[in-house]
């Protein structure tokens, strides 16, 4: 499924359920809301937990003026398909219509392998048949202001418009052939590397829903599309969470997020593709007053 037909199917879903969850959850002014107070209106939340995230990933390099070969990072270098890490986020409602919302996660990958192909990236091409190391780190770093459109106690929902910050490390250290001045070729070791970060505005919709008092279902989706200073690219968020508070102040959450990233970046002498789409199922506790 392509980017934007991921986008069009969390379109429908969020169309659905603004035209199946009623709008007027407001209890009668004669009898107090049995919702009133719960975790849709609380000021804070504060959450951490665990995040499996599953993996693909396509990377080029160049320092010429042509695009370098497109490497798969899972395949072609044994990156891991899959890491389990922490996450750890929140919200913060400053008032009935306006919150904050922030998360940070760090995924880290590693491997060693021997080479089945010729690989090209930066100056160099590591050799079949010899070792590869690679070291691939990405840090994501969201922050989000919220509107909300509604009103009551049981449901919160509106637009959003926020920045997620992406900061990717990948390195490459193995053998390259070389001229040993008699003729020769011979295998040297070499490294070659790109780190950068890419701060993306991202505009979309979200949508809180107490189905029970202590039991509220989360989702949003955010998307843009953009091309600043040689930076170019899109992305497409999505999530979808349950929570359930066993206790005024303390909840379990679970959930799924998919972010899509395809990004470039040209300095002239500097051709950077990365194409990374992350799956992931999250478990936290929430924290809320």
């Amino acid at each position: 499924m392509t980017m934007v037909e991921r986008f069009a199917v969390c379109c429908v879903i969020f169309v659905a359920l603004g035209v199946c969850i009623p709008t007027t959850f407001a209890e009668s002014s004669d009898e107090p809301s049995k919702y009133a107070g719960t975790q849709i209106t609380d000021r804070w939340i504060v959450r951490a937990g665990a995040f499996s995230a599953a993996f693909e990933t396509e990377a080029s390099y160049s320092r010429s003026t042509l695009l370098g070969a497109i490497i798969r990072l899972e395949s072609d270098l044994g990156l891991e398909s899959q890491v389990d890490t922490f996450v750890v986020g929140g919200r913060y409602r400053f008032s009935d219509r306006h919150q904050l919302g922030f998360s940070y996660a760090k995924l880290d990958r590693s491997a060693s392998r021997i080479l089945d192909r010729d690989i090209e990236f930066g100056d160099y091409v590591f050799k079949e048949g010899s070792g590869l190391a690679t070291e691939f780190g990405t840090s994501m770093f969201r922050l989000k202001w919220q509107y909300n459109v509604s009103q009551g106690d049981r449901l919160a929902a509106g637009f959003s418009l926020g920045l997620s910050t992406f900061a990717i490390d990948l390195s490459l250290d193995g053998a390259i052939e070389v001229d040993d001045g008699n003729g020769n070729q011979v295998l040297k070791a070499a490294q070659e590397g790109s780190d950068f970060i890419a701060p993306v505005p991202l505009i979309g919709m979200w949508i809180d829903y107490a189905i029970r008092p202590r039991f509220i279902v989360r989702g949003s989706v955010e998307a843009v599309n953009f091309s600043i200073s040689g930076n170019a690219g899109r992305v497409l968020d999505s999530a979808f969470f349950f929570e359930y508070y066993f206790t005024r102040l303390f909840g379990l959450g679970f959930g799924f997020t998919s972010t899509d990233i395809e990004y470039s970046k040209d300095e002239g002498d500097q051709f950077i593709r990365v194409d990374y789409r992350i799956d992931a199922f999250q478990t936290y506790l929430s924290f809320v007053f």
